[in-house]
Order: structure tokens, then sequence, then C-alpha cells
């Protein structure tokens, strides 16, 4: 059985026994290349570490008390957001839980006791109420970032460019880096090689060709003709089925998405290539109780920073060591058996730039170089490359490998070897920080910064109270009464000689017509009656037949003034007028 799952609180650590224990927790403390699984218990006065019976020799116990707590920030841990650092006065305390779920309701018992927000630690920075090192530690922190685990160590850049002068001028550019690129696009001869490779990963793979069938049956079947169709074996050929069709492609995994750099800018391998000569017992364990080749440790500030500009595989950023504190980490106080180059020369202190005087010198004129007008007006554009929109960015030669990314979920990886080589991978071949910024971030000396309104919640409608329901009562209704339509008006019987009545002019406006040439011709008269129907107007038209009325050969006629004209059809064909 794991010992994270049998781990017990002892409750004779409590040093009060009226101390009222709010919660109880399974978890593990991350230390440096140590993870000690254990319980944490919190009290009304304090919080409490006990590591697991099997590993509990004294050492790992953590007391603290309430009011020594300075901050209380989560973090991830495996690129999960599990974790959780309790920063007190005296001792920090890194915890990994199980899940998110359990992490949260680990904060919702201990006090609340925030790191500052990201946007007031932006403006006070931009202010000039806090300096570029103190806001870089701010946003490693709410990044997740924490010296107690050195697979997140806090990650600084390289600002200068300079090693090998004897005066550092500050007020030159040429002394400094380009911020606006990561480290391994500040060779353009080696950049182009990265983008080479990550062209040939981003492509699709060529389909492959299954091997053509060259058996005998195989070129019968294709070409047999004649007899040999007839036969029972060409018949059997024919009958038999097609191959299967080849299977599709497959989908390319998360894990498996192309990148530029297969190396981190962070790793703990890279922390403790800078910090072995202050903590070289790290380096054993990592190395294996050795320490790595002379040739490859951290030996001069000058071929260092050579190295990341043009080694293939070197594209480290700095530690937070490069611009506090007294520069211990570039001496050999300790008289570290650091062995000797191929050259003969042995490793002891870091060689140093020649416009320092001292390792406290260096860190000195490095925190200079960290505040410069230069820096500070340009800092923003690493920022976007670390915490910001341009994590994972191809348009700026910003894309490492995937497992360095926030989205791998372990838990939903099935094969348990294929899992613990992510773990692995992910724990010592670096972590990308948790992406503080979606738009660019805002210069120092540009507009402050504002804070990022979420979106408007929704609120549900307002309960109407009603009034209890009864039961309902059936109601007859009454049956329609028919409705009584008026009959229709009776149509007028007409007289056969109602056309012989001088009709009323039309009332309707007529337009004026052309004059038109006489036509002296007679018109074509049918032998039978013509039957018209009465309609609302009347075509005007001269000695044209209209639809006015028509009865025993009576042809009725409008003139140009409107008046209507009747006339007869002799019988030798002549038109007489009737009136």
């Amino acid at each position: 059985t794991s010992p994270l799952k049998t781990a017990r609180f002892d409750a004779s650590m409590l040093e009060d026994f009226d101390e009222d224990v709010r919660g109880r927790f399974v978890c593990e403390r991350i230390a440096p290349l140590t993870k000690l699984p254990g319980v944490l218990a919190i009290t009304s006065k304090r919080v409490y570490f006990q590591p697991a019976p099997l590993n509990d020799c004294g050492d790992g116990r953590v007391t603290l008390s309430l009011n020594d707590v300075v901050t209380i920030t989560p973090g991830r841990h495996l690129l999960r957001d599990t974790a959780l650092e309790i920063n007190a006065r005296r001792t920090l305390l890194r915890i990994a839980f199980s899940s998110t779920e359990a992490r949260d309701a680990c904060l919702d018992v201990l006090p609340q006791l925030s790191p500052p927000s990201l946007v007031d630690a932006t403006r006070a920075w931009q202010r000039r109420d806090l300096d570029t090192f103190s806001y870089l530690a701010i946003l490693n922190q709410l990044s997740g970032r924490s010296v107690h685990d050195l697979s997140q160590y806090p990650v600084y850049p390289w600002v200068l460019a300079d090693y090998a002068s004897r005066t550092l001028d500050l007020e030159d550019p040429s002394s400094f880096r380009d911020l606006s690129k990561p480290v391994g696009a500040l060779n353009a001869k080696r950049l182009a090689t990265f983008r080479e490779r990550y062209r040939h990963m981003a492509a699709p793979p060529l389909p492959v060709e299954a091997p053509k069938d060259t058996s005998y049956e195989t070129k019968i079947k294709e070409g047999f003709s004649g007899l040999i169709a007839q036969t029972a074996f060409g018949r059997k050929l024919v009958q038999q089925p097609s191959k299967p069709p080849p299977p599709p492609p497959v989908e390319q995994r998360d894990e498996d998405a192309p990148f530029l750099y297969g190396t981190h800018y962070s790793t703990p391998g890279y922390v403790l290539f800078f910090l072995v000569r202050v903590i070289p017992e790290f380096m054993l364990c990592l190395q294996n109780g050795k320490f790595d080749a002379p040739d490859r440790m951290f030996d001069s500030v000058q071929d260092a920073f050579d190295s990341v500009c043009n080694a293939p595989t070197d594209v480290k950023e700095l530690v937070p060591e490069f611009y506090s504190g007294d520069g211990s980490f570039l001496k050999n106080d300790r008289n570290i058996p650091l062995g000797s180059t191929q050259s003969g020369r042995r490793l002891h202190d870091v060689t140093l730039p020649p416009w320092c005087a001292s390792p406290a010198d260096f860190v000195k004129r490095h925190r200079e170089a960290l505040e410069s007008d230069y820096v500070s007006q340009r800092i923003h554009l690493w920022i976007d490359l670390i915490f910001g929109r341009k994590q994972r960015s191809i348009e700026d030669d910003n894309v490492f490998h995937p497992l360095t990314y926030e989205g791998i979920d372990l838990n939903s990886v099935g094969d348990p070897r294929r899992r613990a080589a992510f773990s692995l991978q992910i724990d010592e071949f670096g972590q990308t920080p948790r992406r503080l910024f979606g738009e660019a971030h805002p210069p120092r000396d540009g507009p402050l910064a504002v804070d990022v309104k979420p979106p408007p919640v929704k609120k549900p409608p307002p309960v109407v109270k009603r009034a209890p329901t009864l039961a309902p009562t059936p109601v007859k209704k009454a049956a329609p009464k028919p409705v009584m339509k008026p009959a229709p008006p009776p149509a007028p019987v007409r007289s056969p000689t109602a056309f012989l009545t001088k009709a009323p002019a039309p009332s309707l406006k007529l337009r004026p017509f052309p004059r038109a040439s006489v036509d002296r011709r007679r018109p074509r008269l049918p032998t039978k009656p013509i039957k018209l129907a009465l309609k609302k107007t009347a075509r005007p038209h001269r000695d044209a037949p209209t639809d006015v009325s028509s009865a025993a050969g009576k042809i009725a006629t409008a003139a140009r003034d409107g008046t209507l004209r009747v006339s007869r059809l002799r019988d030798d064909g002549a038109l007489v007028s009737v009136r």
C-alpha cells in the first residue's frame, strides 16, 4: 500500500492540547529533489506537517505559527494545479495534493493571506514604486515557481551581452541583449536550423505504399483469360474477396506536436549548473553521486553566455542569484573537488568579466544593468515571451517541447509506464510558467495597467410568490349560437331592350388618344351573335365594338367624346344608326 494513503496524523505532535484541529490533509512536502509523503494538519493556532510513518525520521516535521505566515500562494506540481506554498517569516513550506479539490479544501481552512494582485504589482512597477527585480519575483511567484522546487525555479533573463570588456557602458545599446527574442533566436544561423527541424516535424507523414503482391495467384487473377477463366480454379479466383482498405492515418497526439527547442530555459540541471558551489549535494543527487564533466560545468560567465548563443542545445536563462545576494554561488568557499578540464586547469571559482572586481561587485553591476533605462523600456517584451501571450508562438520563434506546457493530463494516460515517463520528463526537463497575461504586457512608461473585467454574471429572474394552487373546477361552456349570414341580394333582371335607353356618360377619367386616320374599311363581323359580358370599363375606340351590349345584330360603339352610339347591320352589310 502506498504510504501516502496510509498516513495518519499523530495528535501528540500538538504543542497545545487545547488547539482546535480544523482539517487533516494527505499530501506531499516538496523540497529540492525530494518528495516527502505525509499529513498536513491545520489548527486554530498552527500548521503541522508530519511525514508518513515509513519516512518519519524526525527531520521532516514542520511546525508553523499562523501569526508568522506572510502569504499563502496556490501553485502547480507536474503541470497540475494541485500545489500550495505557505511562506512564513523563517520557513517556506511547499505542499502538493492529489487533486485540485483537495488543495482548495485546504485553502478554505487556512487564513486568507493572498500575494499581491497582478494588476497592483504591474501598476507599482510602472510608477517606479517597485523595481524590476522585485516585479519579476512577484511574476514568478504568481506563476507557481518557487525556490523549493528546482523544476520550477524562478527564472530571470540574460540582460547583458558584454562580458569581455574592461568597462561596462550601460548607455551603449550594444552592451545589452535583445530582449524581444528568446535565447534560442539570438543566433540567426542556429535559428535557421531550429526552423528547418520544425518544418520537418510539422509536415504530414508521407503515405506508405503497401508492398505489391507478386504471387502466382495474383498474377493469374489480374491477367488470366481464355480457358483458364472457365475452369474451377479460375472461378474460385474471381470469387475471392478484395483486400480490405488500408487503416486510417493515426492522429497526432498532443505530446507529439512539433517544437523548435528540445530543451528548456529552466530545468533542475540548469539551476544546479549555476549553484553547484553552494548546494553540491543536490548536484550529486541528480547526477547519481558524481559531478558533471568539468568541461561542461559552470566555469566562466563569458563562456556560459557564448554557449547559450551558439550551442545547439543550450537555451537556458538565469537564476535570481545573478541579481541578488553576495555572489557566493560564484565562489568555491567549501573547496569542493570539481575536477580539472582537458587543458589541465583545476575548477575552482568562476571566472568573472573584466569590468567587475569581485563576485559581490558582479552581482551589484548586474543588478544595475537590470534596473537601467534600456532594460526598463524593453523588459515587457521578455515578459511576453515567458509569462505572456507569446509563450507558445511560432511567429516569435518561441515554441518548446509540448510536455513543458500546461494541458497535459497525466491521469488520462492509461499505460503506467508511459505515465511514469511523462512525469519524469516534466519533472526534470523543464516546465513553462503559468500564463499570466492574455494581452501584450504594458511598457513601463506606457499607460497604467487596467483590471480585466470578468464577463457579467446573468442573475436568475426574481421569484414571484404565487397563491396556492386550487383544485380546478370544471366549467361547462355553452354551445355557440349559429350565426345567420344575410342572404345575398338578388341579381338584377336585365331587360332585352335595356341597351336602347340612354346610358349616362362614364365617370371614368379617360386618357386622350391621338388622332387616327379614318378607316373606311368595313369591319369583319362574325355570322353568329357575340355574347359580351358586362364589365366595369369600356374601352373607347372609334367604330370598334365594345363590351357594353350586343343583341340581334346590334353594335354599340363609343365616340371620342364618350357618348354611346348604337348601329344596326343591314342585309347588304351597311351600318345604319339606330338613333
